[in-house]
């Protein structure tokens, strides 16, 4: 009976010992989860805040994710479904995006006077440094101050401009027989103007220019770009016999133009309101010399509003 009693207090301490040993234990698991700068802190608000610490920063750090996820995409195998009206729209508008425009201009053949030997220099320039600009279209020009008359043979033989054409001189209508070009683009009539003719004159030297090309080689494709438009300064160089020669005469000379050329089917290039200022000038910024001929910024002006109308001839 003492033994059993012995035996049943030993029991009794050795569960005692093992209740408080458990017990006391729990108070280190907080304390260890603590860091440095929380020593100071008593340990039920040291814990409290590590808690809270621990909760922001899983939240700072989800928060990121969710962003990088936006911009990550190299890690992305399979990109997610557009909505369905987004993916029709993306269909409808490459259904509408034309033909590349460079492709009008190939067999081309510019002829002009010195405003288009302007364009043809920035031409030649782009494509040097590697720039395809309408496509492989040539360019015969004159800074001699040819005219719409010199071109249909209104002149006298001894004031007759010519074009240099491969090392020769030529009549217009044998360089068009020797170049074949399917596409012929005009920009004459401003040296004819500055010479003292009429606006109603040089519109009807245009007019038998075009009808001539029409009737000798009808399967010709002529293109007339209007005139540019002159600064706004009252400067006018010595070889400019015409005092009202200015931006309202090259502008009603640009009207008549569009009005011809709608009359014979013949479409119409309207750089001159490309150009113009909101007062119907070449802006300074545009001009190479004060006067009607461009620089390289209203060079980039013009070739942007030829494909432009080479968009709407490949839509049509």
């Amino acid at each position: 009976m003492k033994r059993s009693m012995i035996f049943l207090r030993c029991t009794v301490c050795l569960l005692c010992m093992i209740l408080i040993l458990s017990t006391s234990s729990c108070f280190f698991i907080p304390r260890q989860r603590l860091s440095h700068s929380d020593t100071d802190r008593t340990p039920d608000t040291a814990a409290s805040n590590a808690i809270q610490s621990a909760k922001s920063e899983e939240t700072s750090i989800a928060s990121d994710l969710v962003s990088e996820s936006v911009w990550v995409t190299d890690e992305v195998t399979e990109s997610p479904p557009l909505p369905e009206e987004t993916t029709e729209t993306a269909a409808e508008t490459a259904e509408a995006i034309p033909a590349d425009p460079s492709q009008y201009f190939e067999n081309s053949l510019f002829v002009g006077d010195s405003i288009l030997e302007g364009l043809a220099q920035y031409v030649r320039a782009q494509r040097q440094n590697g720039i395809e600009m309408l496509s492989d279209a040539k360019f015969l020009t004159s800074i001699m101050g040819i005219r719409v008359a010199d071109l249909i043979g209104e002149t006298a033989e001894h004031e007759r401009i010519r074009y240099l054409y491969r090392g020769a001189v030529h009549e217009f209508s044998e360089i068009i027989s020797i170049a074949k070009p399917k596409r012929l683009f005009l920009l004459v009539g401003m040296n004819d103007l500055a010479g003292g003719a009429t606006v109603n004159d040089t519109v009807m030297r245009y007019e038998r220019l075009l009808l001539h090309l029409k009737t000798n080689f009808p399967t010709l494709e002529i293109v007339v770009m209007t005139p540019t438009p002159k600064t706004a300064s009252s400067w006018l160089p010595d070889y400019c016999k015409n005092p009202e020669f200015g931006s309202p005469l090259l502008r009603s000379f640009a009207d008549r133009l569009l009005s011809l050329c709608k009359s014979l089917s013949v479409p119409c290039v309207d750089i001159f309101t490309a150009l113009a200022d909101e007062s119907g000038n070449l802006p300074d910024h545009f001009s190479r010399d004060n006067y009607v001929h461009i620089n390289d910024l209203g060079s980039a002006v013009v070739v942007d509003t030829l494909n432009r109308f080479a968009k709407e001839c490949t839509v049509s």
